[in-house]
């Protein structure tokens, strides 16, 4: 959510045409998108909830950081590995957060209560993202254009390590009381 209306003037600035983010979103992120689908669920079945979410939030930060790299070098195959990561990232994640928040659930009462949890767990993020764009202007004149996306984008990648803390912890008090 964060830098989410930073990534198509991000594209833009790079000089990557519209055609080939198209191209490269509608077939390498589609593939990508299924594929983290499948094995989020896969996961989830063979390793459990916690790693499931654990490896979608490592993914999912690392999948945005990734972004980063584009400020190098934007070539079209870098470009296309980006985002066939980071569709795989965020497919991986939102199921493995479905999952879990519909385990959170109770069976009288899923769909108010999914209702209110999809809608509160994304509140900071959206609230965030309407300052994602004051960021990069802000680190412009330090770091250049570029280089402003870059540190946007590896910051942002980086707010996934309070969850995984959180998680962590949760995986360490959940075994405690096993």
């Amino acid at each position: 959510f964060v830098m989410g209306p930073m990534y198509n003037p991000y594209y833009h600035d790079l000089g990557l045409s519209q055609d080939t983010v198209a191209w490269v979103r509608g077939s390498f992120g589609l593939v990508a998108t299924f594929f983290g689908i499948a094995a989020a669920g896969l996961s989830a079945v063979r390793l459990g909830l916690l790693p499931t979410l654990i490896a979608g939030l490592v993914f999912e930060g690392c999948g945005t950081a990734a972004f980063a790299l584009l400020s190098v070098n934007a070539d079209t195959a870098i470009f296309a590995a980006i985002m066939t990561l980071d569709a795989f990232a965020q497919s991986f994640a939102g199921v493995a957060l479905v999952i879990y928040m519909s385990r959170l659930t109770s069976l009288g009462y899923t769909a108010t209560q999914y209702a209110m949890l999809s809608s509160t767990y994304a509140l900071l993020g959206k609230f965030l993202k309407g300052f994602s764009g004051i960021a990069v202007e802000t680190l412009t004149p330090i770091y250049g254009l570029l280089g402003a996306y870059a540190t946007a984008f590896v910051a942002t990648g980086l707010t996934a390590v309070p969850p995984l803390l959180l998680l962590l912890l949760l995986w360490r008090v959940q075994n405690i009381k096993r």
